[in-house]
């Protein structure tokens, strides 16, 4: 996800491998931020310039994880 002025601007999910690709990112610095359940999430500043194409890599570390209850009822 890359994030902005307080909010996500552009997202993608990662295929089986982990590889994720966003397009249409904005020329200058941005913020990427990356979650999966169960492992703990990281953040990097790349700069996109224009024409060009950015690699950015993460590496995520386990964390517990604390759900919420799911009640169905009918």
């Amino acid at each position: 996800q890359i994030v902005g002025g307080g909010g996500p601007l552009r997202g993608a999910a990662t295929d089986e491998s982990g590889t994720y690709r966003i397009v249409g990112v904005p020329v200058g610095t941005v913020t990427l931020r990356v979650r999966r359940l169960g492992y703990g999430g990281s953040e990097a500043q790349v700069t996109v310039r224009a024409g060009t194409s950015v690699t950015q890599n993460f590496t995520l570390n386990r964390a517990a994880a604390v759900l919420d209850e799911v009640v169905i009822s009918g």
